[in-house]
């Protein structure tokens, strides 16, 4: 394996951005240097005590990517333009390296100066060209191997590292199980470069809010904590129910645990929007109650609850629209009031309210709470799912329903 040259020039690059925090960032940037070693000490104490110069690296180069200067540019965009020598199409892929691709990989193939690999938590294959052939790479980059890396685009289709890259030791089911538990913790990362991965948990999404409504009688419901298992049990047995004959015998969905601090609540929200899926909500029926007949007395009262719906990141707008679509007018009323805002118009000022109070979510995609599973990862992390299944017996669709009704079976249970 080589280094193609046009890929050495990233290379080149990467050696400037290094000089670039030494020399520059470090030296000249009070505020930074000061955020740096704060943060250099907190992972690795105050004597700063570092198992390795790999350590060091991956630290200072998760630590690029994360910094904000007080403007929100980053490391990157001030690197364009404060660096001479940059033609523009470089600048534009640089700028780029803002999001890096986070990944746990499986080499596919090898190319005389880099390799195909799939990243086994978005299932997307990336080409890789290395700008640097150390010997672990050489010695270790065969078809089937593992190893967690970061990558940054270097134009066109083609990716470089960024970083350290560590090859993987364990089974393929251990290794499976660890880009699962990533998806959870980090579901953008699931999905990222994904399309058809986004279009299809949509459309499981949808599948299952109208489950959701077809059992409860509506996409939202009021209920106490302790009663959620409940609940969730027999929806899922619900659910189960029909997709008898494609789920293996004696399975049993995983038991739902749920936060102990919202099990202990008497008020809980049970809500499955459209876009942004199912949420759980603390105190909804009393905001409901408070936005159905707002007084003075009941709104400052309550004041600090319906502040907790406008400034927790974790209720999405999606849930205050609708709280306000039902109640225009007496939202217009309970907003003027709380915020002191006698001019607010509700058809107006929402975007801009929820800019104000949600900035984190501002621009951010949204993406479906249900994360397709690969046959792959299924059978690594769900063995259940795959016991042998008795041979089925199909049916033709204009052969007689076997329930014995006398219909075609297209006219009957096959409709």
């Amino acid at each position: 394996m080589k280094v193609a040259p046009h890929i050495d020039r990233f290379g080149d690059i990467r050696r400037m951005l290094v000089n670039y925090f030494g020399d520059v960032l470090l030296k000249e940037d009070s505020l930074f240097a000061d955020e740096y070693f704060k943060a250099l000490t907190k992972k690795f104490g105050k004597t700063v005590v570092v198992g390795s110069e790999e350590e060091l690296d991956e630290f200072t180069d998760n630590f690029i990517y994360s910094y904000r200067f007080p403007d929100e540019r980053t490391v990157f965009d001030r690197f364009v333009v404060e660096t001479s020598g940059l033609r523009e199409e470089e600048k534009a892929i640089i700028v780029k390296w803002n999001d890096p691709v986070v990944g746990i990989f499986q080499i596919k193939k090898t190319l005389p100066d880099g390799l195909v690999a799939e990243n086994l938590i978005n299932e997307v294959e990336y080409k890789i060209k290395p700008t640097a052939i150390p010997p672990q790479l050489e010695q270790m980059a065969v078809p089937g191997a593992f190893f967690g890396a970061k990558i940054i685009p270097a134009g066109g289709e083609e990716y470089i590292f960024s970083g350290t890259q560590a090859f993987l030791k364990g089974t393929e089911k251990e290794i499976l199980q660890r880009a699962a538990s990533i998806q959870r913790e980090h579901p953008e990362f699931a999905f990222r470069d994904n399309e058809e991965r986004i279009r299809r948990g949509f459309e499981m999404q949808h599948k299952d809010r109208a489950l959701f409504i077809d059992y409860f009688g509506a996409d939202e419901m009021l209920t106490e904590g302790r009663d959620l298992n409940g609940l969730w049990s027999g929806f899922l047995e619900f659910k189960l129910s029909l997709y008898d004959g494609l789920v293996p015998a004696g399975y049993r969905p995983p038991k739902l645990v749920f936060p102990k601090n919202l099990v202990k609540k008497r008020d809980v929200g049970i809500v499955f929007e459209e876009a942004t899926g199912l949420h759980y909500l603390i105190n909804y029926g009393l905001v409901l109650d408070v936005f159905r007949d707002p007084d003075e007395s009941k709104i400052r009262r309550f004041e600090e609850e319906i502040m907790i719906y406008l400034e927790e990141d974790s209720i999405p707008p999606g849930i205050l629209q609708r709280i306000f679509s039902r109640f225009p007018q007496n939202a217009e009323f309970v907003i003027r009031m709380i915020l002191d805002r006698p001019d607010f118009n509700l058809e107006r000022d929402f975007d801009s309210l929820m800019d104000e109070y949600k900035p984190s979510l501002k621009g951010r995609r949204i993406y479906p709470q249900m994360l397709p599973m690969s046959d792959r990862m299924v059978k690594a992390l769900r063995p259940e799912m795959n016991q042998q299944r008795e041979p089925e017996t199909r049916v033709g669709r204009n052969a007689p329903c076997p329930c014995g009704s006398g219909k075609k079976y297209k006219k009957c249970c096959g409709k």
